[in-house]
This record gives structure tokens, sequence and C-alpha cells, in this order.
């Protein structure tokens, strides 16, 4: 075995190295500006571990090729320990590099998602290669490391929609039925957009003659001032004449 010794290679390759390692951090930060597609840019971000990846192999492969054409066999091992310490010292960095690709291809979380795991809520503000940043009610901001979130339940929460309800009387001229009157009104009502789907509107009629029927109206809007615009447009479109 040949035990000579070539400092020069060892440094050579372990800057180049650090360089390729300046390279592909770099480019994580000039990505956004050479993809506006959100969409596009989204599924580069996940796959880009992936590319890092092959990278380093590629490169491992090629010093080995090198050490080994110029039979520096104590140069490569040495070459070899101390990249075997630096991957030892960054363990936890390439674990939660992996569980981020896993989190990022089998979930489609996005930034503004609420998620939910171990009775711990939050709104997903950042998500990083190594980590995933959540925003709890309270404003608190948590900061995990995907490899915490393997083999964990998760679940995504929709924020609840707020429904406001206004109350008004509205004169209807009688020309059908009670009942067909009620059923347009409700068509009318739900067909409108500023009307909550969730709930439907209450219509109860508290009085009638032989020219109009009174109806309390009950609707549900998305927004408190969508109220006294369906309001106003309900007493138009039945505008006693």
């Amino acid at each position: 075995m040949n035990l000579e010794f070539s400092s020069f290679i060892v440094y050579k390759y372990l800057l180049i190295a650090i360089v390729i390692l300046l390279l592909l951090r770099l480019l994580v930060f000039v990505l956004p500006s050479i993809f506006s597609n959100k969409k596009r840019l989204k599924k580069i971000n996940r796959y880009y571990p992936i590319f890092e990846f092959l990278a380093w192999f590629i490169f491992l492969i090629q010093v080995f090729k090198v050490f080994l054409l110029k039979n520096q066999y104590f140069a490569f091992a040495i070459f070899v320990i101390i990249l075997a310490i630096a991957f030892w010292a960054s363990r936890i960095l390439l674990k939660d590099y992996f569980a981020g690709l896993l989190f990022k291809t089998n979930y489609n979380f996005n930034i503004g998602d609420v998620i939910s795991y171990n009775n711990v809520t939050g709104k997903i503000v950042n998500l990083s290669h190594r980590i995933i940043t959540l925003e709890t009610e309270s404003t608190k901001l948590i900061q995990m490391p995907y490899s915490k979130l393997t083999n964990t339940e998760l679940s995504k929460k929709y924020e609840a929609e707020t429904i406001y309800n206004h109350r008004f009387i509205l004169k209807v001229k009688q020309t059908q039925n009670i009942t067909d009157i009620k059923q347009k009104l409700k068509v009318n009502i739900l067909n409108l957009p500023w009307i909550s789907l969730k709930k439907e509107p209450i219509i109860i009629p508290v009085s009638e003659n032989a020219d109009y029927i009174e109806f309390e109206l009950t609707v549900f809007t998305i927004e408190k001032e969508f109220s006294y615009k369906i309001e106003k447009y309900l007493k138009e479109k039945y505008l006693l004449k």
C-alpha cells in the first residue's frame, strides 16, 4: 500500500467542498428571484434537497477517482476521515434535510395553513429546508426541525368562517301563495355573493292582507357591512308598486 501523503490534494478538495457548499446555499437565496411563478418555485424547493444530495454524491465519486489515480491512499484516508467527522457533526442537519424532503413530499402544506400535531396548533409562517416555523394563537413562534415531525400524526385545520346575522322586515306583494314566495326569497338570497352558505336564511311570515305579505328575514353574511346591502337590495327588488 502506498502511504505517501500530499496535504495539498487534501486541502485542495476540502476547499472545493467549501466552495460547493457556499454555491448550493447561495442558490437557495437566488431561486426566488429566478422563478417568479410560485407553484414552480414551490416544486423546485421541494426537490432541491435531492439535487443537493446528488451534487455531493457526484463530487465524492470524482474525488475518490482522483485519489486512486494519484495513488494517494493515505491522503484519501485522511480526506475520508475529515469528511466522516464533518458528516458526524452535521448528522442532525442531514437528518432534518431528509425529513424535510419527506415532509414536503407527503404533505401539501403551504405558508398560511393551520396545522395541528401533539396538541400544538399553529399557522405555518415559514417552510425552510430543515425547520418549519409555526405561529400559535398567542402569536408565539415555534421552530420545529422536520425530524421531530416524523411518525407524528399531522392534521390540517380550517379556520372557521365568521358569520354575521341580520334581521329585518320585508313586505312582498301577494302574487303567489306563501310557500312559493318563501322559496323564491330563499333562492334569491342564497344566490347573492355576500351570503354565507353555511346557514340558510330564516324566513318567517308575520302578517298578511289582500295586498302584501310581511316577512321577518334573518340572513347570514360573511362580512357585517354586507348585511345592510342585502336588506337594501331585497327591499328594492320587492318594492311594492
